[in-house]
C-alpha cells in the first residue's frame, strides 16, 4: 500500500523547520533524491522565494539548480520525460553533481552550496506534479525523509518520516484527501539476494502492514523503532540466510505485532528495548541456526507479553535480561536443540517475574542445580 502527493497548481508550503546544510564551503557532503513525475511543463521545489532560491524542473528540457544568492550553479542537465524519476542532487567536497534515475549527468559544477529549504513545491499555479518521494542526506545519515505513503491517504500533512520536520498543505491542496493517490507497490518484497532497510521508524499515528518479506540471502533492518502509538503489523519475514535486527525499539504507548519471524540461518536481536507502556508480542520466532538477543530491556511502567515460543535448533543467547520498575516480563516457552544461556537476569526496583522463574530445577553437569529453599529465595547446590 503506498500513496504519492498530487502538488497541483498550489503556492509554496512550510516546513516545520527551515532545513539548511551545515559544514563549511568547500568541504560539505550533502544529497537530495526527488521521486517526482512533472505532470505540467515545469515545477519548482524548495528555497527561500521563487527568484533566489529553488530547484526548478523542466519536464522536457532542463533542470536548473539555484543556490541561496541567487546564483544559477546548474543548468540544462538533460530532461525528466514524462513519467516517475528519481533525481539526485549531491554537494560534495566543493562540487554539484546531479543524477537521473541513477545515471550521473556530466558535467559537475564547482561549489558545493546550495539553498536553505524552507518550503516546497511550485510557486505559482501552472505547475504541478506528482511526489512520491523527498529524501535528504548529510554525510551519508537520512536526516529528512518526507513520505506521502506516511500519510494512510488522509489529512494535510506531508510526513517527515526521521526528524518529524512535517509540511503542512496548504495554499491550493484539497481539504478532502483527493491530493493522496493511492497506487500499488506490490504488498510483497522479494529478493533473490539480500534485503536491507536501513531504518524502519514508526512516529505518532503510523501504522505500517506488510504482507510478506522474503530473500533467499540476508534480511537486514538495522533499526525498527516505534515512536507515540505507532503500530506495526508484519505478517511474515522469511529468509534463508540471516535475519538481523540490531535494534528493536517500542516508546510511548506503541505496539508491534510480527507473527513469524523465520530463518534457515541465524536470527539476531542485539537490542530488544521497552520504554514507557509499550507493549510487544511476538508469536514466533525460528531459527535453524543460533538465535541471540544480547541485550532485552525494560524501563519504567512498560509491559511485555514477550515471545509465545523461541525455537532454535542451534543455541540461545540472551547475554542481558534486565526490568527495571515495576515491569513484567512472561515467556512462555524457549527451546534450543543447543545450548541456552542468560549470562545477566536481573530484576530491580518492584519488578516481578510472575512464574517465569517459580517451581524449576536447573540441572548443571549433573552436579549443580538450583532449588528453591525459601519462598522466593534460591540456593545454587553442587
Amino acid at each position: 500500500m503506498a500513496y504519492y502527493l498530487k502538488a497541483y497548481n498550489i503556492s509554496e508550503c512550510f516546513l516545520t523547520t527551515p532545513v539548511a546544510v551545515t559544514g563549511t564551503s568547500g568541504s560539505r557532503n550533502w544529497r537530495y533524491l526527488f521521486t517526482l513525475n512533472i505532470v505540467t511543463n515545469d515545477f519548482v521545489i524548495g528555497g527561500r522565494d521563487s527568484n533566489s532560491s529553488n530547484i526548478f524542473f523542466a519536464k522536457k528540457s532542463a533542470f536548473e539548480l539555484r543556490n541561496s544568492q541567487g546564483t544559477n550553479i546548474n543548468r540544462t542537465y538533460g530532461s525528466t520525460q514524462s513519467d516517475v524519476h528519481t533525481v539526485e542532487v549531491i554537494g560534495l567536497n566543493n562540487q554539484t553533481f546531479v543524477q537521473l534515475d541513477g545515471t550521473l549527468l556530466a558535467p559537475s559544477v564547482n561549489g558545493d552550496d546550495i539553498f536553505d529549504l524552507e518550503t516546497l513545491f511550485a510557486f505559482d499555479a501552472g505547475r504541478s506534479a506528482d511526489i512520491y518521494r523527498i529524501q535528504f542526506y548529510e554525510n551519508n545519515v537520512l536526516v529528512h525523509d518526507w513520505d506521502p505513503t506516511a500519510s494512510n491517504g488522509t489529512g494535510s500533512i506531508l510526513v517527515d518520516r526521521i526528524a518529524a520536520n512535517n509540511v503542512i498543505l496548504g495554499n491550493g491542496f484539497p481539504t478532502d484527501g483527493s491530493q493522496w493517490e493511492y497506487y500499488d507497490d506490490g504488498g510483497v518484497i522479494t529478493a533473490a539476494g539480500d534485503i536491507t532497510l536501513p531504518s524502519l521508524v514508526f512516529a505518532g499515528t503510523a501504522t505500517d502492514t506488510t504482507s510478506e518479506i522474503t530473500a533467499a540471502g540476508d534480511i537486514t533492518l538495522p533499526s525498527l523503532v516505534f515512536a507515540g502509538n505507532a503500530t506495526d503489523t508484519t505478517s511474515e519475514i522469511t529468509v534463508a540466510g540471516d535475519i538481523t535486527l540490531p535494534s528493536l525499539v517500542l516508546a510511548g504507548s506503541a505496539t508491534d505485532t510480527t507473527s513469524e519471524i523465520t530463518a534457515a540461518g541465524n536470527i539476531t536481536l542485539p537490542s530488544l528495548v521497552f520504554a514507557g507502556t509499550a507493549t510487544d508480542t511476538t508469536s514466533e520466532i525460528t531459527a535453524a541456526g543460533d538465535i541471540t538477543l544480547p541485550s532485552l530491556v525494560f524501563a519504567g511502567t512498560g509491559a511485555i507479553t514477550e515471545t509465545s515460543e523461541v525455537t532454535a535448533a542451534g543455541d540461545i543467547t540472551l547475554p542481558s535480561l534486565v526490568f527495571a520498575g515495576s515491569a513484567t516480563d512472561t515467556t512462555s516457552e524457549v527451546t534450543a536443540a543447543g545450548d541456552i544461556t542468560l549470562p545477566s537476569l536481573v530484576f530491580a526496583g518492584n519488578a516481578t517475574a510472575g512464574q517465569v522463574i517459580s517451581d524449576f530445577t536447573i540441572q548443571i553437569d549433573n552436579t549443580a542445580k538450583i532449588i528453591e529453599t525459601t519462598p522466593n529465595s534460591y540456593t545454587i547446590r553442587i
